[in-house]
């Protein structure tokens, strides 16, 4: 297979997938009052727990995440959302890794695509196929810095931070080099489909997270209770409107007798995808146990599922 086989028509379709109709799992937005299982459905870290009376749990910092000082029971710390100026003659991808060169803090979702073994491509061979992006190889690596793989012909939505890092890549067929950047994950790659082409179709990129919320330091959650209820997830890309669901859903669970509730970041949890304030009807070791407290809350108007937080 000659290089980027085929780019040509793939870039005419990314030119045609602007009238596709947006979706991105990690930055759908959750319902007012309710939670579905599409927006967590990912992987992040980082917690600003309520004290309950379940056991304290023990928590993992994260390479570079560290917990907030002091969050009060049913409330957790957001910064307000601060973008710096675009700079029109850049390309969105260019945007984002000038911005992290330069320590501006910034949570972004995109589509990727892993070309597999007949291709001609820089290692690792992944590269972001969104009408914003374009496509560009990137590396991939969790927030300690260590590559993240994807199986061949993968298309994934990934969320995460470019940091400013670049590395120049040999091209195989002894063209230009490639200028490759760093894209350190908030969670784990959720799979869209596996093919021998790019999945355009719903791939868009955008800044879900900016300014101190993004930067702002969470710890990872790990104790004997891995188990969730979900109550409610609200995007903290809308920190006031968050708050204000996220409190109002709380207090329900407190005046239905939930002692045990809880508010977290959802970067507090591996298993749950950035960035929302989340609202647990608690939380469990089994899960049947877990299964059991969603069906009661169910039962009493609070629509709830679980899900394993790691």
């Amino acid at each position: 297979m000659k290089e980027r086989r085929a780019k040509g028509a793939r870039l005419r379709g990314l030119v045609g997938a602007g009238a596709v109709a947006l979706f991105l799992v990690f930055a759908a937005p959750a319902c007012r009052g309710k939670a579905t299982p599409d927006p967590l459905d990912a992987t992040p870290s980082g917690s600003l727990a309520a004290p309950s009376t379940s056991q304290a749990p023990v928590v993992e910092p994260d390479p570079p995440i560290e917990a907030d000082a002091g969050a009060s029971r049913g409330k957790i710390s957001n910064g307000t959302p601060a973008e710096g100026p675009e700079d029109p003659k850049k390309s969105f991808l260019d945007n984002r890794i000038a911005k992290g060169k330069s320590g501006v803090a910034e949570i972004v979702s995109l589509r990727v695509w892993h070309c597999g073994p007949s291709c001609t491509c820089p290692e690792p061979c992944i590269e972001t196929v969104t009408e914003e992006t374009g496509l560009r190889w990137i590396d991939l690596h969790d927030e300690g810095g260590a590559d993240v793989s994807l199986a061949d012909w993968a298309n994934a939505d990934v969320t995460g931070r470019f940091t400013g890092r670049t590395r120049l890549a040999k091209s195989p067929s002894g063209g230009e080099p490639y200028v490759v950047p760093e894209l350190r994950l908030t969670s784990s790659p959720t799979i869209v489909s596996t093919s021998m082409g790019p999945e355009i179709e719903g791939a868009h990129a955008k800044v879900v997270l900016a300014g101190p919320a993004a930067q702002k330091l969470v710890t990872r959650v790990k104790d004997d209770k891995p188990w969730l209820v979900i109550a409610g997830a609200f995007p903290l890309a809308d920190a006031t409107r968050a708050d204000t669901d996220a409190s109002a859903l709380f207090e329900k669970l407190d005046k239905l007798g939930i002692k045990d509730a809880e508010r977290y970041d959802s970067r507090a949890f591996v298993g749950l995808a950035c960035c929302f304030d989340v609202v647990l009807g608690g939380r469990f070791a089994d899960p049947k146990a877990a299964e059991a407290r969603a069906r009661t809350l169910s039962a009493r108007g609070v629509k709830a599922y679980t899900k394993k937080g790691f």
